[in-house]
């Protein structure tokens, strides 16, 4: 006896043209692309531009628990604090050195093009010769 089949769950409902748009960037986002541009770099050009908004976001809650342990009088809560704070802002220099060259850029994208035409092709059979037999 075969298992009953189960039905499909729900799709998720679809937007309708009175929605409301998607969220935007948020002020970690905003601020970081300001602190970046006037260092003459643009996020979007960095290698993982996600990576530094998150170390960012990291880093002011961080701050935020280093503040309110000094309010509290943890001396020892406030030592570990500066070492990771200290440990977070080596990282994000790191991550915000990381710039991808604009002509990299493009060659990965033209790359995974080439690469999905390429795959489509052979799986459609159209590369291969006729059997022989």
């Amino acid at each position: 006896t075969r298992p009953a089949v189960r039905p499909l769950a729900p799709s998720a409902p679809r937007a309708s043209a009175g929605a409301p748009p998607p969220p935007g960037p948020d002020a970690t986002e905003v601020r970081v692309r300001a602190e970046l541009a006037a260092k003459g770099i643009d996020l979007d050009s960095l290698l993982s531009p996600m990576k530094v908004v998150n170390l960012n976001r990291e880093l002011d809650a961080k701050r935020e628990e280093m503040k309110v342990a000094e309010e509290k009088g943890e001396a020892g809560r406030v030592e570990a604090l500066g070492l990771e704070i200290g440990k977070i802002e080596r990282k994000l220099e790191t991550a915000s050195r990381l710039v991808m060259a604009g002509w990299l850029k493009s060659v990965f994208v033209w790359q995974s093009v080439l690469i999905t035409a390429a795959g489509g092709m052979l799986s459609a059979g159209w590369w291969f010769p006729p059997e022989m037999g």
